[in-house]
């Protein structure tokens, strides 16, 4: 059996949809298995934990709500002094309303009436277990919590309610807060009084199960009256992210390692052990006599009579003592021994993470059949560890997991969840599980937090059957490289040439609504940003999609002529185009999303959720159909523009521009398909002196400016980012 989901209702940030984490099983390995299969290459991969595959990993950004599943899981399975719910884990935006509408319908003096008007606050967690096929677990400790009719059932839900236990005095509670709030006119607090008060009454956690009735269609709720606890089904390791703040954290984790190990080992091995420690307790305690006895008691004895008082010098080691004063942890590199305190904190951390996981190995269980649900949970495992580390975890954990499951001699069935906020760490999930399943994304939408649970058949485009395995490789050469980063992005730019990718990071610095955004521009060199579609509408992180008109030429003479030395060698078609009437376009994007190659009625743009696709539009009486040419047909005058143009192609610049000693710069307008062309070859070198130029320039209004399609695409950006800032609670 193992933990299916969890839902969380009105728990911190969580409301009442989008609040659903799912996890892989714990993927048992299990020794009867072993033992009836004598293939031993068999039997080897069975006692393998693909760690990566069997990973529930939870990404998102900061303060999204990624560490409250986890405290979720801990203060409703243990339920203890130090994981205990709370009423500031109650939703404070589902608190205020709530308030709020107690204030409204408060309308008499005692306002006795208005108390029952609503149900009482409430905190709702729903545990799904579920049960693996060809499993030995024993259900003894789930059976508390099943019904009759849950005999059958493949998976049944736990409900788990923090709810008031004392009904009365939530009542005189209310009252009074309403009561304050109108005598001295305190309404724009209204949050803050009704929460103290609040935090006067007591809370209880109660266990239910939900059925539905033989011929009815609403589950009703039955309450579990019985007396246990959700720790004897389920147990939790958590490995925090601070594990490295406190001095000597490493020895202090070793030493309980060695301290629970010592416990363990056979009666004859610690007689050894003890009689060594006797050997040494008798040896230092001579020693000390010898040198130091008589010298103290003759200093005593001249204050008080040596037949009254005597200082008796011994020594007294211990086991427990030993291991916690004497032992010195240090690592080895290169022959030497070095100290603690001066390794890196990412290679404590790492170490850190493996020492507590070799305590949890100490503890499991020995036996073969289990009884409860393990889970290990691992939060943000990149602190304080660089990139390339980082990238590495779930490989070295995985490798790491083995070795101690070989040491052990055990069968493991524990989850595993990894909340982190690295984009390496989710990149190596994805390539080595090679799957993007088992990936809970969480963000936050009008101050709510809500979890996407992925998987590749909601992510992966329409495919034929024949090229799904293509598309998937595409799809992860390019998360391996920057796509991973619109899990964390406020937002996120696609473009698919290389000048736009080289420039737009300068012009995002320019722009105010735009520079202090977390906004993360990558290229995909072509027309395939459709790929992405169902990833951004899945993740909801505000897209800009950059593409190109592409307009189809029927007869197109226009092609590369790699010959060309600056000069016309034949005659080429740079007609412009002043239409979209009887066009269509080559570009993949646009015809996906467009739904056809016929752009007679294209619009201006195309805007789908989340997704917002710009390409070029009519500049003057032209439409360009790259973004060179828009660009150029935006800043044809613009001086540093002609400056570069000049330097890249001098030859068909002086022919273009010139005319004798004069220069006509709206050449460039009516020569524009013409400059697309001929820096279709050295569009990086464009690019390279574009950069230069405009980096140089200190003057901002001296700086060609971004085409009007773009310019709106970033309008349209920023717009989508406002509408998506959480606001404060403030109380009113």
């Amino acid at each position: 059996m193992y933990l299916k989901k969890i839902q969380m209702k009105n728990f911190r940030k969580y409301r009442e949809k989008n609040n659903t984490f799912a996890f892989v099983s714990s993927g048992n390995i299990r020794k009867n298995d072993i033992k009836n299969d004598k293939n031993n290459e068999k039997e080897d991969a069975l006692k393998k934990v693909d760690v990566a595959s069997a990973t529930t990993l939870i990404v998102g950004k900061n303060n999204t709500g990624k560490t409250s599943v986890i405290q979720a899981l801990l203060k409703t399975i243990n339920n203890n002094e130090n994981y205990k719910l709370q009423v500031k884990d109650i939703n404070f935006h589902y608190l205020r309303e709530y308030f709020q509408r107690y204030l409204e319908s408060y309308r008499s003096p005692t306002g006795d009436e208005a108390v029952m008007l609503f149900q009482p606050p409430v905190i709702e967690f729903v545990l799904t277990i579920a049960f693996e096929e060809n499993s030995d677990d024993v259900v003894t400790n789930l059976v508390p919590f099943m019904l009759l009719r849950d005999i059958e059932c493949e998976e049944i839900e736990i409900i788990i309610k923090y709810e008031i236990s004392e009904m009365k005095k939530f009542e005189e509670a209310i009252i009074r807060a309403c009561k304050q709030i109108e005598e001295n006119d305190h309404r724009s607090i209204v949050f803050q009084v009704m929460l103290k008060e609040l935090e006067k009454v007591q809370f209880q956690i109660n266990y239910y199960q939900r059925y539905v009735e033989e011929g009815e269609k609403e589950p009703k709720e039955e309450r579990l009256e019985r007396n246990f606890r959700l720790s004897d089904l389920i147990d939790i390791k958590c490995i925090s992210a601070n594990n490295v703040r406190k001095e000597k954290a490493l020895t202090d984790a070793f030493n309980k390692i060695i301290s629970y190990r010592y416990n363990k080992i056979e009666d004859d091995k610690r007689k050894d052990l003890d009689k060594s420690i006797d050997y040494v307790n008798a040896r230092l305690t001579n020693n000390i006599r010898d040198h130091h006895h008589e010298a103290i008691n003759n200093a005593i004895g001249k204050i008080v009579a040596s037949d009254v008082m005597k200082v008796n010098l011994s020594t007294d080691i211990t086991e427990e003592r030993l291991i916690r004063n004497f032992l010195l942890y240090e690592y080895e590199e290169k022959g030497m021994n070095i100290p603690e305190e001066q390794f890196g904190l990412g290679y404590t951390h790492l170490v850190m993470i493996i020492a507590e996981l070799i305590d949890y190995m100490e503890h499991y269980p020995k036996e073969e059949k289990n009884s409860k649900i393990n889970l290990i949970a691992i939060e943000e495992p990149e602190a304080f560890m660089h990139p390339q580390m980082q990238e590495l975890f779930i490989k070295n954990i995985n490798e790491a997991l083995n070795q101690l499951i070989d040491d052990k001699q055990r069968t493991i069935n524990s989850q595993l969840i990894v909340t982190t906020h690295s984009s390496h760490i989710l990149n190596s999930k994805i390539h080595i599980g090679n799957s993007f399943d088992d990936i809970s994304y969480v963000y936050t939408e009008d101050g709510k937090a809500g979890v996407i649970n992925l998987n590749d058949e909601e992510i992966m485009p329409d495919s034929e059957e024949g090229d799904k395995k293509k598309d998937f490789a595409f799809l992860k050469k390019h998360i391996k490289y920057k796509v991973s980063e619109l899990f964390f992005a406020d937002a996120v730019i696609l473009v698919e040439g290389f000048t736009e990718d080289t420039i737009l990071p300068f012009y995002l610095e320019q722009e105010e609504k735009l520079n202090k955004r977390y906004i993360s521009i990558f290229g995909i060199s072509g027309a395939h940003a459709f790929f992405y579609e169902k990833l951004l509408m899945k993740l909801k992180v505000p897209a800009l999609i950059i593409t190109d008109l592409d307009i189809k030429r029927e007869k197109d003479k226009t092609q590369k002529n790699d010959q060309e030395q600056d000069v016309e060698e034949i005659q080429e078609d740079f007609s412009q185009t002043k239409t979209l009437e009887g066009k269509s376009t080559t570009n993949k994007t646009i015809k996906h999303f467009h739904g056809t190659e016929d752009i007679s009625d294209l619009q201006q743009h195309i805007e789908k959720e989340n997704i917002y696709i710009a390409y070029q539009w009519k500049v003057g009486e032209y439409y360009p159909t790259s973004f060179e040419e828009a660009f150029i047909l935006t800043n044809a005058k613009n001086k540093l523009l002609n400056s570069v143009l000049k330097d890249i192609k001098p030859g068909i610049y002086k022919r273009i521009v010139m005319s004798g000693e004069n220069i006509d710069f709206g050449q460039n307008i009516e020569k524009s398909y013409e400059w697309q062309m001929k820096l279709a070859n050295v569009k990086s070198e464009f690019a390279s002196v574009l950069l230069y130029a405009l980096v140089s320039e200190e003057e901002p209004g001296k700086r060609p400016v971004l085409p009007e399609y773009i310019e709106k695409g970033l309008e349209w950006l920023a717009m989508k980012m406002k509408e998506g800032d959480t606001n404060g609670i403030t109380g009113t």
